[in-house]
C-alpha cells in the first residue's frame, strides 16, 4: 500500500491556493502534504481571530510562499524536512515544527520576530 500524499492549492490562481482569513485547517498524511501558497492572516485588535493550521505528515511539508500574519502553526513529520519557499515573519506568528530525520528550510529567512520553535509535543499533538 501506497502512502496518500495531501495536495492542497496545486492549481488555480494564488487566492486559491493560500490558507487565510482566520481559517482552522487540520490535515494528516501517510505521505506528504504540500500547501501551493502561504498561510496568512489574524484579525481582530487583539489577534483574537487568527488562523490556525496544523500539519502532520510522514515523509515532509511543502509550504510554497511565506507564513505570515501572527499566525499560529504546527507541522510535524516523521521523516523528510519541511520546506516553507519564503519567509517565517511577524511578532504574532508562531511555528512549532518537529524533524527528527531531516531539516527545516526557510528560503526567506525568519523575520520580523517570529518565533519558530522546535518542540516535539507542541508540533504533534492536538491533531
Amino acid at each position: 500500500m501506497r502512502p496518500a500524499t495531501f495536495e492542497s492549492g496545486s492549481s488555480g490562481g494564488d487566492g486559491d491556493k493560500k490558507i487565510d482569513g482566520s481559517s482552522y485547517v487540520v490535515a494528516v498524511s501517510g505521505g506528504t502534504i504540500s500547501l501551493g501558497n502561504k498561510i496568512d492572516d489574524c484579525f481582530g485588535i487583539t489577534g483574537s481571530l487568527c488562523t490556525t493550521v496544523k500539519f502532520r505528515a510522514a515523509n515532509g511539508i511543502d509550504i510554497g510562499n511565506k507564513i505570515d500574519g501572527g499566525v499560529h502553526v504546527q507541522l510535524c513529520t516523521a521523516n523528510g524536512s519541511i520546506h516553507i519557499h519564503d519567509k517565517i515573519d511577524n511578532s504574532q506568528t508562531w511555528v512549532y515544527y518537529w524533524v527528527p530525520s531531516g531539516q527545516l528550510n526557510v528560503d526567506g529567512n525568519q523575520q520580523g520576530g517570529s518565533h519558530v520553535i522546535s518542540d516535539q509535543q507542541r508540533a504533534c499533538t492536538g491533531y
